[in-house]
């Protein structure tokens, strides 16, 4: 396990993207639209139509009528592509 010393020089030397690409998936936090396309490459029309063949993941039910994708759904359709 690091430090909390260690762990904070990893992160001041870190392109700031991936740390924050690292928290949400350490937090599980949600994915909104435009960073769902922009990491699957896939359109909004093209994730809906692969959503009603069961082939991507559903969205969910953040807050009221917010949604959005968990993480750990994306990384896990990304790494059953590969």
């Amino acid at each position: 396990m690091t430090s909390h010393r260690g762990l904070m020089s990893v992160l001041a030397h870190s392109d700031p993207a991936r740390v924050v690409a690292a928290l949400l998936i350490e937090l599980d936090g949600f994915l909104d639209e435009k960073t769902v396309e922009q990491i699957t490459g896939l359109s909004r029309t093209e994730r809906y139509r692969m959503r009603l063949e069961g082939t991507f993941p559903e969205m969910q039910t953040i807050k009221g009528k917010i949604k959005g994708w968990r993480v750990s759904d994306i990384q896990t359709w990304l790494d059953e592509r590969n």
